[in-house]
């Protein structure tokens, strides 16, 4: 209509009048004006303006792919309104960069029937293999990917809820239940040598009985987890069985060029037909791989709750840190663990895990030289550890372990224990820290040869008087360059744009606190954390892996 026709071209004239800054669309209707699009600024533009009908039954794929196109990239948000059914008919929805998606509550959106699974997925932030950044999709949605009407073979696919590639600052939310493949899809643009980067899974994201995994990632920098919640990966649904691996989060570099670096948060996963997070090394040696991720409550995967493997490869995967309660309905034997760390892996295990509903099983494998048990108990395992038969040997605080069972050990392979040093960490702002107090202060350092794991938790009561770049010093020795730091905990915390992260600088005995760009701020690099960022009770709790 020549009025909505007019509306649109307001709407637009009115974004490009702004400079780049993310107005959000505009609801019109056939007889509005250039006038009610300015008093309508803020709201929304309905995909039902571009001929979506979401009756549950007409493919509404070729009206949303309109509206996209007419106004994706441009910061608008689009909505999927309520309905007589609330269900949308959608595949190979196309979003590109810059735009916002969201539902009206108990909308669904839904694959057709029937669908090929080797070849469709619901939606995919580019098919090209395109950079592309600030996206923000799917709040208050239900995505449902109808698998058991699936025609296309057997095979793994390519039907995801969301295919994010080469993705940079991107916020997801909603439901995602029943996919033929995964939930979530994480990988790199250009080949994957870009990876995505800065994605958050945020705390409203639901994702169960996916046919393969929940959610995938190939190649990522910089994920947020905001404590999701991951459930029935690879479980049967309407007879049709799952495929593997199964997993509520599959960490899968494919090649060389694949990076999973920097990856924290925290989840809840139930209930995995394999295992609740897996860390499978494919390609090539990631010493910096820097996973540090809370599982809480972790349970109920058949296969174990935690796996780190490089294949038996040999691949060096550094940086790995479990946390949280974890446990498992593994088969019975020393292989089925509540934590499982391969030869190569620098694996820190600070979990408390159970195994009290499993007969039979280990709390944590270990079968290579790198392994460190750090803190945490094993309780209800018929083995508190196990040590594989074809290791060389293994690097374990034995008495961090709560040793209620034996550890399995066919071959006697000696383990040796480490030293644990506490020091007092201290934080400063433009190198000075007068007035900084503390309800906790502390630091432990355990060294088991030449490698360091290092925890910091600070409380504080006062954060002084000082001013200026935030570090934090007091190391007991000094890291070597290949350090991996990880911040998560941070609470009590003003004007940050995303979560903390650090380095190591200072000459090896210190840490650099700095924050990443806004999620919709587009930039690239990252910035300093200063006194003003802090508060009197912030509190942050700090892991940094290195070799002296």
């Amino acid at each position: 209509a020549a009025g909505a026709t007019a509306a649109l071209n307001a709407y637009k004239a009115q974004l490009a009048a702004s400079s780049g800054s993310s107005l959000i669309g505009y609801k019109y209707s056939a007889a509005a004006t250039a006038e009610t699009v300015q008093a309508r600024l803020q709201q929304y533009v309905s995909f039902a303006d571009f001929g979506a009908v979401g009756n549950g039954s007409t493919n509404d794929s070729t009206a949303v792919q309109a509206a996209i196109t007419a106004l994706g990239g441009t910061g608008a948000h689009l909505r999927f309104t309520k309905t007589a059914t609330n269900i949308y008919i959608l595949k190979r929805i196309v979003t590109g960069g810059n735009i916002k998606i969201s539902c009206d509550e108990g909308v669904t959106l839904k694959m057709p029937t029937p669908f090929n699974g080797n070849t469709d997925f619901m939606f995919a932030t580019s098919i090209t293999q395109t950079v592309t950044s600030n996206v923000d999709l799917f709040e208050g949605c239900i995505l449902d990917g109808n698998r058991v009407n699936e025609s296309g073979g057997a095979g793994d696919g390519d039907s995801d809820g969301i295919f994010l590639v080469g993705t940079s600052h991107a916020v997801i939310h909603g439901t995602f239940k029943n996919f033929w493949t995964d939930g979530i899809y994480i990988q790199g643009a250009s080949a994957n040598t870009i990876p995505s980067d800065h994605i958050t899974i945020d705390s409203d994201v639901y994702v169960t009985s996916s046919r393969r995994n929940n959610v995938s990632v190939i190649s990522g920098t910089n994920i947020f987890f905001n404590h999701p919640k991951l459930e029935d990966a690879g479980k049967t649904v309407g007879g049709q069985a799952g495929t593997l691996p199964k997993n509520n989060i599959d960490f899968e570099p494919n090649v060389s060029t694949d990076v999973i670096q920097n990856i924290s948060g925290s989840v809840a996963a139930l209930t995995a037909y394999g295992y609740n997070i897996i860390y499978a090394e494919q390609a090539a040696n990631r010493t910096k791989a820097n996973f540090n991720l809370t599982c809480d409550p972790c349970t109920g995967a058949q296969l174990g709750g935690v796996l780190v493997t490089d294949f038996g490869a040999g691949f060096n995967i550094g940086g790995v840190t479990i946390n949280g309660h974890i446990g498992s309905d593994g088969a019975a034997g020393p292989g089925y663990a509540g934590v499982d760390c391969a030869p190569s892996v620098t694996c820190t295990i600070t979990a408390d895990i159970d195994e009290s509903a499993n007969a039979g099983t280990t709390g944590i494998y270990v079968y290579g030289p790198n392994a460190s048990i750090q803190s945490g108990h094993v309780t209800g395992a018929t083995y508190d550890y196990s040590i594989g038969a074809a290791a060389t040997g293994c690097l374990m605080s034995t008495a961090t372990i709560s040793n209620h069972a034996s550890p399995f050990n066919p071959a006697g392979i000696a383990c040796s224990a480490g030293t644990l040093t506490t020091f007092l960490p201290s934080l400063k702002f433009g190198g000075g820290s007068t007035g900084i107090t503390y309800s906790t202060q502390s630091g432990t350092s355990y060294t088991i040869g030449n490698l360091v794991f290092v925890t910091i938790r600070i409380v504080l009561t006062s954060k002084g008087s000082d001013t200026g770049a935030a570090t934090i010093l007091g190391f007991p020795s000094t890291a070597s360059a290949d350090a991996v730091c990880s911040a998560q905990a941070v609470l009590g915390m003003a004007n940050l744009n995303s979560e903390p992260v650090c380095y190591i600088a200072n000459g090896g005995a210190g840490v650099v606190l700095q924050q990443l760009n806004s999620n919709t701020g587009g930039g690239t690099g990252s910035q300093g954390l200063v006194d003003t960022e802090f508060s009197n009770t912030t509190e942050m709790r700090i892991s940094i892996v290195y070799t002296k």
